[in-house]
């Protein structure tokens, strides 16, 4: 029989909205955790963690390790057979609960579950290609080059979920990439990028570390996978790596098997600006009434913001 530990990630400290998740899941879930940055509360529940959101893949890391040790007594973590990981701005099916998540995620209770994973095929230069180009595993006062798989290891493991990944990429593929930065305004990196530009603009380089970009927001891992996962987000973290780029990538050199919501045939809205504005003016921002009307067969909406909602 499954045991599931849910893991609530908030991306800032917003404390108010820890009895509105808890409320809105506690039917659906026995063991809910709210893994909170830099939480200094005392319900029991709520993990404090201690890092950037742009980097949550640590957060994941820190609950784990803080749950199997420091709450062993409490909740007994080393017998969760699966972690379902979602952040505080996806909303989840009402229908879903510990008792038929497999069910309706249309999955096995072996496998792993990630919205999606991308790799170099399909059309986003940004996210395939320059952040592999750029990122070091080798950097000053990190020392995780042994505890990450090689890259050769890295890329046989990418070759068994059939994602493509090069062993070079040319340099002037960055030809848009300080345009992306010059639109955020980030101007140390565009400087970068110009220098490099100028200096190997029809030359190619060797990917230090394959990478592959993916969903972020709601993941489910068995407890089998989760030592190896929480070892390679912690690492992660350490060098930098953007969470969309860390959590797909350390599943992916972990697991055996994952299941993408393109293989279940259940598709969330996620990041759907006309459909999140539209569902934001049906129900006039009352939560209550948009968990009453959840789309059937709809995993999760995202994002919620629940500042917003009623």
């Amino acid at each position: 029989m499954s045991k599931i530990a849910l893991f609530v990630i908030y991306n800032h400290r917003y404390d108010r909205n820890i009895p509105i998740i808890e409320n809105l899941y506690k039917k659906q879930f026995s063991h809910i955790f709210h893994l909170m940055p830099f939480y200094e509360g005392e319900q029991e529940n709520v993990l404090p963690v201690y890092e950037s959101s742009y980097r949550f893949q640590s957060y994941i890391a820190q609950a784990y390790n803080t749950l199997n040790i420091k709450h062993l007594n409490k909740w007994g973590g080393v017998n969760f057979t699966h972690y379902f990981i979602i952040s505080d701005d996806a909303l989840m099916n009402p229908n879903i609960n510990e008792n038929n998540l497999f069910e309706f995620l249309c999955i096995d209770e072996q496998s792993c579950y990630l919205k999606d994973f991308r790799d170099v095929r399909q059309k986003n230069p940004w996210s395939q290609v320059y952040a592999p180009l750029l990122y070091k595993i080798r950097q000053k006062g990190v020392e995780v080059a042994d505890i990450l798989p090689s890259a050769q290891q890295a890329a046989a493991k990418f070759a068994e979920h059939a994602l493509d990944i090069p062993d070079k990429v040319k340099y002037a593929r960055l030809l848009t990439y300080p345009f992306w930065y010059f639109r955020h305004k980030w101007m140390r990196n565009v400087l970068k990028s110009l220098k490099l530009l100028l200096q190997f603009t029809f030359r190619s380089r060797k990917i230090a570390y394959p990478l592959i970009w993916g969903g972020a927001d709601y993941a489910l891992i068995p407890a089998s996978t989760m030592p190896k996962f929480c070892t390679y987000c912690g690492a992660f973290a350490a060098t930098g790596l953007f969470v969309e780029y860390a959590i797909p990538t350390a599943l992916v050199l972990s697991a055996e098997k994952i299941v993408t919501e393109a293989q279940t045939g259940k598709h969330s809205i996620f990041n759907d600006g006309k459909k999140i504005k539209s569902i934001e003016l049906q129900y006039d921002f009352k939560l209550d009434m948009l968990v009453r009307n959840f789309p059937e067969n709809v995993p999760f909406i995202h994002p919620v913001k629940l500042s917003k909602w009623k």
